[in-house]
């Protein structure tokens, strides 16, 4: 690729953006997250009618820019090599559409990392974390609505009530919603509650994404309709006295903006509650914060038994289910009353345990029920070590149920403690099944072509740009 990799003493430099559309000749300095597109309503406007309206995310990180694709019409490219996520070398060139933007390290110093490795309820050492207390302590003095997006596990609540606790209205209350829980029928109604409840303090959504896209509009008209808007010289369509002071963060392990791009969230939605974005790293980005927060979860007498084998194993491991499921991990060891390299008979290897939820699960982004796993977890470890991988979805021990004919095929079981996924609705059972054997059928192919991308590409049909997003989807 084309340009210089950044130097250490380059890395923390701000990048400058140069480029030239149909609006004329731009300079811009990237200083924090951004979305660029064709929209009005993006944080860096592009004129060129073959950029989509929400295109790519900009992300300013310590060591450069990196940008990530949001499922564009025409594609992403960095120095002429199309991309899902890149990060843009010293004098590289970004493409949108058919605009090219030139990527400098000027420079002006990027703001420093936040100084403390606590914010709150939050806990990282990790440039990651600290980069995200340094955004949540800039962002929660403000008014404007908040986003805090990352995969399940990574703490996004913790986020919202730092946020809340940090701002102006932490002596009011604090209101937590789950989207997917509300009912459809009285959804203005509840929604109306929670914002009156709310008033003087925060109003957090949580998994915002889940909310159906005819419900959408609805979310919508209420946001407008009933919310202070400070700086406003009207109150749009609500009198003053049906007016909640309110600030609005919301939640969501989905990118709303792919699913803008699809039709399957809407645009205005997305900007109104987008005002401010916060992306939560997942546990594989801050690596460096594992060891602290074992001996958090583990406390002193667990502490003593961790040593640098044992972690350099942990951390070779893709968490799917991030701190969340570290945590339960850890948990489960200390009720087995144990944790180390030589576990005594019938108390599980930790890594085990971690690899068993992995491949069980797959890339559902949930921790399963650990209970029973014991038995199994010595078998996996060794299976690990000689290189065959995790555990199968092996349906050959499945039980038949109740009333199948004697000569039937053994049928899919779930995994323990998830028998209730045969009582949700058919398109959220539907999606979890094809999680897990998109898992593993990417784990098994990977295997046969020793990890080879092109082979594996070849193999499954796929073009390679699409088969790395779904090995990153599901922690490959």
């Amino acid at each position: 690729m084309p340009g210089e990799d950044l130097e250490p003493a380059e890395a923390r430099s701000r990048p400058h953006l140069r480029w030239t559309d149909a609006s004329g000749p731009h300079t811009f300095e990237v200083t924090d997250v951004l979305t660029a597109g064709s929209a009005p309503v993006v944080d860096l406007v592009v004129s060129d009618r073959a950029v989509s309206r929400v295109h790519a995310e900009l992300v300013p990180r310590h060591d450069g820019l990196w940008v990530h694709d949001l499922e564009s019409r025409n594609g992403t490219y960095v120095s002429g090599v199309k991309i899902s996520e890149a990060r843009v070398p010293q004098g590289g060139i970004l493409r949108l559409g058919t605009t090219e933007i030139t990527v400098t390290y000027g420079q002006t110093a990027a703001p420093e990392l936040w100084p403390e490795s606590h914010l709150g309820p939050l806990f990282g050492r990790s440039a990651a974390m600290r980069e995200l207390f340094r955004h949540i302590a800039g962002s929660a003095p403000s008014v404007a609505s908040v986003l805090v997006s990352g995969e399940i596990g990574t703490g996004k609540g913790l986020v919202a009530r730092a946020l809340h606790d940090l701002s102006p209205r932490a002596g009011g209350p604090f209101v937590v919603v789950d989207c997917a829980a509300l009912p459809h029928g009285t959804l203005e109604n509840e929604l109306y509650y929670y914002m009156e409840t709310s008033n003087g303090g925060t109003l957090y959504l949580q998994e915002v994404g889940e909310l159906p896209l005819p419900l959408q509009p609805r979310l919508l008209r209420l946001l407008k309709s009933y919310r202070v808007r400070h700086g406003d010289t009207t109150m749009r369509s609500a009198p003053v006295a049906d007016a909640f002071d309110t600030r609005l963060i919301v939640s969501t392990h989905r990118d709303l903006r792919v699913l803008a791009n699809r039709g399957a969230f809407r645009e205005d939605l997305y900007f109104e509650i987008a005002q401010v974005t916060l992306r939560v790293p997942p546990l594989r980005d801050r690596m460096a914060d594992l060891p602290a927060l074992l001996a958090e979860f583990l406390g002193p007498e667990g502490t003593e038994a961790l040593h640098d084998e044992l972690l350099e194993e942990l951390t070779d491991l893709p968490w799917l289910g991030n701190v969340r499921e570290l945590r339960n991990v850890a948990e489960r060891m200390i009720g087995a009353g144990g944790w180390g390299n030589k576990p005594r008979p019938g108390v599980p290897d930790p890594r085990a345990l971690a690899a068993t939820a992995e491949n069980v699960i797959g890339g559902i982004g949930t921790t399963m029920d650990l209970t029973g796993v014991a038995s199994e977890a010595r078998k996996i470890a060794d299976a690990k070590k000689a290189g065959v991988g995790g555990p199968s979805l092996d349906t050959s021990t499945a039980e038949v149920p109740a009333g199948a004919d004697a000569g039937g095929a053994a049928v899919p079981s779930l995994p323990a403690g998830y028998e209730h996924w045969y009582e949700i609705g058919f398109k959220e059972f539907r999606d979890k099944w094809t999680e897990i054997g998109e898992r593993e059928y990417l784990r098994r192919l990977m295997a046969r072509t020793n990890r080879s991308s092109s082979a594996a590409s070849r193999e499954a049909g796929l073009e390679r740009t699409y088969l790395y997003r779904l090995l990153k989807k599901h922690g490959f």
